[in-house]
């Protein structure tokens, strides 16, 4: 019997054969808004400085595949646990792991669907990384803690984003208003805002990196700062101070809502050329029998 061996370059090096051998690649699906592809980059620089996992294109071969789930809609759950059954049914031998809002949400159903391996709760993402290292051969983890309790701002550096020319930049999560029909509170808990030296600082990385376009994002972010104890920074004093740091060309604003658009964020607006001139704002029915 012969032994095929492949012809190798002595150059090469035998530690980079070595690191060949390990290499872990993990590709990224994500469903919704862009606060969840926000969580994406967050979730990838995770894996990549804790884990030591390559992010390659979702077409390509991976180890370990992640989908970011979105939970607004029935019809969001339905194209979730769709890919879900895709990515194993072309990866069998892959790992799938599934965070975001559905995975908050009903972690249960998810852990049903074939090739599933680990569900991650927004509460426990931040351990994503060692979560995914721990998993013994065969396991079905859930990794979901009550999101209502929680009281942190996951802070994770991004200094790039995958496929955008323009960064996104998440100042706030959750949110407190528990409106009827929206499911966010349950999914994503209670209005939490970042420290505002940490999202400049963000912001200054990511404009060195080549990003001249910042996005902000949030779930409510016209609550910005309301929760920070001893703060009296609001989301318009946010915005000015952002405005002047250098090499900033434009910056937008994600989804806000109709009430938190005051005269002071118009007027800012209407005099800083670098403040691009849009709202995204969603409107509900005025109609009481409809709400």
């Amino acid at each position: 019997m012969s032994l095929c061996i492949p012809r190798i370059s002595l150059r090469y090096g035998l530690h980079r054969l070595y690191r060949l051998k390990i290499l872990k690649r993990v590709a990224f699906c994500t469903f919704g808004c862009r606060l969840n592809a926000y969580d994406t980059e967050t979730v990838r620089t995770l894996l990549e400085e804790q884990g030591g996992w390559q992010t390659v294109g979702l077409r390509e071969e991976a180890e370990l595949y992640v989908v970011n789930t979105c939970s607004v809609t029935t019809q969001a759950d339905a194209s979730a646990r769709k890919a879900i059954r895709r990515l194993s049914n072309q990866h069998p031998d892959a790992r799938i792991a599934v965070t975001g809002c559905y995975a908050q949400r009903a972690p249960q159903d998810i852990a049903e669907l074939p090739g599933v391996s680990l569900i991650v709760g927004a509460a426990d993402r931040a351990t994503i990384a060692q979560q995914v290292e721990t998993l013994a051969p065969g396991e079905i983890r859930v990794a979901v803690s009550p999101v209502e309790d929680d009281r942190t701002f996951l802070d994770v550096p991004i200094t790039e984003m995958m496929e955008r020319s323009r960064a996104l930049v998440k100042v706030q999560e959750g949110c407190d208003q528990s409106c009827t029909f929206c499911i966010v509170p349950q999914t994503r808990g209670r209005s939490r805002s970042r420290a505002p030296e940490r999202v400049f600082s963000q912001v200054q990385g990511l404009i060195d990196a080549g990003y001249t376009e910042i996005v902000l994002t949030g779930v409510h972010i016209g609550s910005y700062g309301l929760d920070l104890q001893g703060n009296t920074i609001r989301l318009t004093d946010l915005i000015k101070s952002i405005l002047e740091l250098s090499g900033l060309e434009r910056l937008r604003l994600s989804s806000i809502e109709p009430s938190s658009i005051d005269e002071e964020l118009i007027e800012l607006m209407a005099s800083e050329p670098k403040f691009a001139r849009h709202f995204h704002i969603p409107f509900q029915s005025g109609f009481n029998d409809i709400l």
